[in-house]
């Protein structure tokens, strides 16, 4: 069986990973189309495989553009071909650069709303490689615009983890630090990816104060965020901000440094104020002056700011006595737990 039989055979039993994988750059499958007579391939695939020889003759961003806009308008019905889409979106992204990312976000942002109007799988797939992109080019609000109207893709995909993983940095930036924790959470779980979620991941669980393992650090590339990790957790505040910078020089990131550099120290604050507290406080108080003595080198009305702001933020549940000079806890739950 010939090149155009043994594919037109697959279109006729709609093996959509089949036709997907005649869109990437195999050299055999590449012999095999252009020496076919492509004109003898099954409507609508003989025009896209032109589309497609053209692309792989000229490495355009125009013929890539052609290729998807093409795809989505002729297989966006076909859930059996969303494979397709997604190969031809591959192939786009495979020629971002940082002229065209304009072109590319507006391209993406028209073909998404088609395949949603249109049920398609590929959806989901465009909608994340469109969050990459505002990602990319530093549109945060663009990026969480979109993420509020989007739905959430089905839980048995790969699209559902990846969807998770930028949601998580995106509500990070938005420091929504709960919802962050458990999108990336869930990202986390999909194995494939663990080695490029666990950074992130692991950061994102010192902002509800959850603490990843060494173990775990080590097995997945991210001992750099030990130290770091042992700090806040111990409530080591006074070395707080040497281990922030340290850890910075290995985050490439620089908004996700930046909102470490603002929380990460009062996280660390507040495991110090609730290992006094254990130490030293009596019937749900306690005396700020344990707290100078950890701190000999923290102004006193700076320590009073940390106190309030943690308070106000919801970390520690109480109320500052000026005249008693003393913090009052909440009998029920002095230190809440962020996410269980």
């Amino acid at each position: 069986m010939g090149w155009v039989e043994t594919t037109n055979s697959k279109i006729d039993a709609e093996d959509g990973e089949y036709i997907s994988q005649l869109f990437g750059r195999n050299a055999d499958t590449l012999v095999g189309m252009k020496s076919s007579d492509l004109g003898r391939v099954k409507y609508p695939f003989n025009a896209l495989f032109e589309y497609q020889k053209a692309l792989v003759a000229e490495k355009s961003y125009s013929s890539a553009e052609v290729l998807v806009k093409n795809a989505v308008r002729m297989l966006g019905r076909e859930k059996w071909a969303s494979t397709v889409v997604k190969r031809a979106v591959y192939g786009l992204l495979e020629l971002k650069s940082q002229d065209n990312l304009g072109k590319i976000s507006k391209l993406l942002t028209d073909m998404h709303k088609k395949l949603v109007e249109e049920e398609s799988p590929a959806a989901a797939y465009v909608g994340n490689a469109l969050l990459q992109i505002h990602l990319d080019m530093g549109r945060f609000k663009s990026a969480e615009d979109f993420l509020r109207a989007s739905k959430e893709p089905d839980t048995r995909c790969r699209d559902y983890h990846v969807f998770h993983y930028y949601r998580g940095i995106i509500k990070m930036h938005e420091e929504d630090f709960r919802e962050a924790y458990l999108s990336l959470k869930k990202a986390f779980m999909y194995k494939r990816w663990r080695k490029i979620v666990a950074p992130v991941y692991f950061i994102s669980s010192l902002f509800v104060n959850k603490f990843p393992k060494d173990v775990y650090l080590e097995r997945f590339g991210c001992s750099y965020l030990s130290g770091l990790v042992s700090i806040v957790r111990g409530g080591l505040y006074e070395d707080i901000d040497d281990a922030i910078s340290r850890t910075s020089e290995k985050i490439a990131d620089y908004n996700l440094c930046r909102t470490m550099a603002a929380h990460y120290p009062l996280v660390c604050f507040n495991n110090l104020v609730g290992r006094i507290y254990r130490l030293h406080g009596c019937d749900s108080r306690l005396d700020i002056q344990r707290i100078v003595e950890a701190l000999p080198a923290i102004d006193f009305k700076e320590i009073i700011c940390l106190l309030s702001t943690s308070i106000g933020l919801g970390r520690l549940k109480g109320y500052i006595s000026i005249s008693r000079r003393a913090v009052v806890f909440s009998r029920a739950d002095p230190f809440p737990v962020l996410v269980k």
